[in-house]
Formats: structure tokens, sequence, C-alpha cells
């Protein structure tokens, strides 16, 4: 009988955690290293961007240039899970071909709700 009520807890436990993930907090767009591969400079175009990615959280224009930035967060929802950042940012010249991509990545960045 304790053994039953013992596997009857631990199946009741993983099930619980198995729905963690869905408490994740996710904003913006997450550029895949596939996608990054596909944008070739000096012949991608900034609607072809659009188009795969769809619209930027930021828009800039600097020096001439048209400057589309994807950022991307995830807070995860249990304790233990890390969360994620990255930041995409595509330059493209004045007739709106890519000259450049930067990217920046993180994890294990602290919950800004919680700062652990």
């Amino acid at each position: 009988m304790k053994s039953l009520l013992k596997y009857t807890v631990l199946a009741f436990a993983l099930w619980s955690l198995s729905g963690c993930s869905s408490l994740d907090y996710v904003q913006g767009t997450k550029v895949s290293s596939e996608q990054l591969a596909s944008f070739i400079k000096g012949k991608t175009t900034k609607a072809e961007v659009v188009a795969a990615l769809g619209g930027p959280q930021d828009i800039k224009l600097e020096g001439g240039k048209q400057v589309l930035v994807y950022k991307y967060q995830k807070i995860g929802g249990t304790p233990f899970s890390k969360n994620e950042r990255s930041d995409v940012t595509f330059i493209f010249d004045d007739k709106g071909i890519l000259e450049e991509i930067l990217q920046s990545t993180g994890s294990s960045l602290p919950n800004p709700l919680t700062g652990k």
C-alpha cells in the first residue's frame, strides 16, 4: 500500500512539473541560426528579412542606414529554469540591401521579476 502511494505521489509530481514550460514568459522574436544563415550580406533585402521574421521590435535610421532590431526574451517559469535573451540587429544600406548582422545572446540572466 505504501508503495502504491509513493508511486502515485511521484507520478503526480512528474505530471505537474511537465506543464511548467507553459509558465515561461516569452516576448519578442527568436531568430534561429538557420534563419540567420539564410540572410546573405549584399544580397538579402529588408523586405525579405521582414517577410521571414515579421515586424521588428525596433526600427532606426542611423547615418543613412536602416536598422532593424529583433529582440527576444524568455523568463523561465520555474526556479531552476534558465532565462534567455537575444538581440539581432540587421543593418541595411540606403537601398534596403543587407550590409551587416549583429547578434548578442545570453542565458542565465537574472529574472527581472525576482532579481535571481
